[in-house]
């Protein structure tokens, strides 16, 4: 049984810098709604990092396409998390997913100091939800990218619908808008 009333299962994509608030905005939903599966870019990453968390361009590539073959495979409804690398890749290749679900793209948007601030707290905490967070100046790289704009441009050409979520709530507010958005697109 899916969310929604089409036939096509859900997939809500949600694409942010690190620290906007995507994993807390998510797991608020899954309470409510146990069958909802939830896959993030970072799990996939994991797996390709070496023993210091480093990846090659190559690797990162990769772990976006075992994302992206299993968002394709999965049954029932789907969020997904991303941060903001490879725009091209991922929506081109959520275009052809959308044949199978209905894609519906959200861009987590909040001032990118914030976002920064959150994240380097989180880089000096060697372990946050059992994660490894990269170090400071790696998450330099992540904020210099040009987001929302590249994924909204691409969204737009492959023609899926675009959401912008202003992400600049208290962790409840953000928790109940995303609960309605997510009704009001089922």
């Amino acid at each position: 049984m899916t969310l929604n009333n089409t036939k096509k299962p859900l997939l809500v994509a949600t694409f942010g810098f690190p620290g906007c608030g995507k994993s807390t905005m998510i797991q608020s939903i899954v309470k409510e709604n146990p069958k909802l599966k939830i896959f993030d870019i970072f799990d996939y990453i994991e797996k390709y990092k070496d023993k210091n968390g480093n990846l090659t361009d190559e690797q990162k590539r990769l772990a976006n396409e075992g994302l992206l073959n299993d968002l394709a495979s999965t049954t029932g409804d789907i969020i997904v998390e991303y941060g903001t690398n490879y725009a091209e890749l991922v929506i081109s290749r959520l275009a052809e997913i959308n044949r199978l679900k209905k894609v519906e793209i959200v861009l987590c948007e909040l001032v990118k100091d914030v976002c920064i601030k959150r994240a380097l707290l989180r880089a000096k905490n060697v372990k946050t939800r059992n994660r490894l967070y990269p170090s400071p100046e790696y998450l330099g790289e992540k904020f210099d990218r040009p987001f929302p704009q590249q994924q909204e441009q691409l969204a737009l050409e492959y023609q899926l619908p675009v959401h912008h979520f202003d992400m600049n709530f208290a962790a409840h507010q953000l928790a109940k808008n995303f609960k309605v958005f997510i009704k009001k697109v089922s």
